[in-house]
């Protein structure tokens, strides 16, 4: 197959042009920095301004380009990108389009509801709603397959600015952990997962029409459980127990995202387990392995 992937410098599509070209496909990749893109086809990534004149037939779009910013510029700017790429696919006839979309769109005070496809969505973000405007904009599309994944956070190699990356290193360096509350649902999914998944959903010929699904571990994890991974991780290490401790806060402010996968699952075949416990182990061996070596 023929893929076009936008947002190509980005993490997780980095991992899937990766897969994509071991498996043989040929993968034409996009990007603001097009000389970012690594393991590209020869003559390296494409900038955005040439999607018009782009001529090559393509089967398949997967849409990661998309800004993780609350500024409104921002957001203005991902979302006409977005309308560019679907004006593209409308144009081409493109057969297959997937969007990265993210779990924002949910509201995060449903705490402890398993949140399906059919949640209504209530975004509490800007983010969250550009996001589902980027879903409205691909929806349009009279194509026979449009696939809006709504991806759980991710976690791993690559995001060392988000929370887990922070909490596993707090244990390591510190040996504890502060915790706000505990009890809630956090919605985990590590880069390689991720790109598997979406990989899985691209190369599926079970979808026909406009579909939605999340994408997320199949396990429902609270914060407390999070740093229980990262204790038993940090044990396997060598070192001491991490001390966690929690701090009470009301209950109906908690933030708390507990992804539904019975959809993943069933039409896709798709069950993930042990996501965030491998992307725990892998922060701790390479910290293990660094400190080894400035020793």
């Amino acid at each position: 197959m023929v893929f076009l992937i936008t947002g190509a410098s980005g993490i997780l599509a980095q991992a899937l042009i990766q897969r994509l070209s071991d498996l043989g496909h040929v993968v034409h990749s996009f990007s603001r920095h097009p000389d970012l893109i690594n393991g590209m086809e020869e003559g390296g990534g494409i900038e955005n301004g040439r999607l018009a004149d782009f001529r090559e037939v393509v089967d398949c779009v997967i849409h990661c380009a998309f800004t993780r910013s609350e500024s409104l510029v921002a957001l203005t700017e991902s979302l006409t990108w977005t309308q560019e790429v679907a004006s593209f696919c409308e144009k081409r006839s493109v057969p297959k389009v997937i969007n990265i979309s993210s779990q924002s769109v949910y509201p995060n005070n449903l705490h402890g509801q398993l949140i399906s496809e059919k949640t209504p969505v209530s975004p509490s973000s800007r983010y969250g709603l550009a996001k589902y405007a980027s879903e409205l904009i691909f929806n349009r599309l009279s194509h026979p397959t449009v696939v809006n994944i709504r991806l759980a956070s991710l976690v791993g190699k690559g995001m060392e600015a988000r929370a887990l990356y922070k909490m596993t290193l707090s244990a390591l360096q510190e040996g504890k952990l502060q915790l706000s509350g505990g009890k809630q649902y956090v919605s985990l999914l590590s880069v390689n997962d991720a790109a598997q998944g979406v990989l899985n959903i691209a190369l599926s010929k079970k979808t026909a029409g406009k579909d939605t699904v999340n994408l997320a571990s199949h396990e429902s994890l609270t914060l407390l459980e999070v740093a229980g991974l990262i204790d038993s991780q940090v044990q396997a290490v060598g070192r001491a127990p991490v001390a966690i401790e929690t701090k009470t806060i009301e209950e109906g402010c908690l933030p708390s995202l507990r992804l539904s996968c019975f959809k993943l699952e069933a039409v896709y075949g798709l069950k993930i387990s042990n996501s965030v416990y491998n992307a725990i182990a892998d922060i701790v061996v390479n910290f293990k392995t660094a400190s080894e070596a400035s020793a």
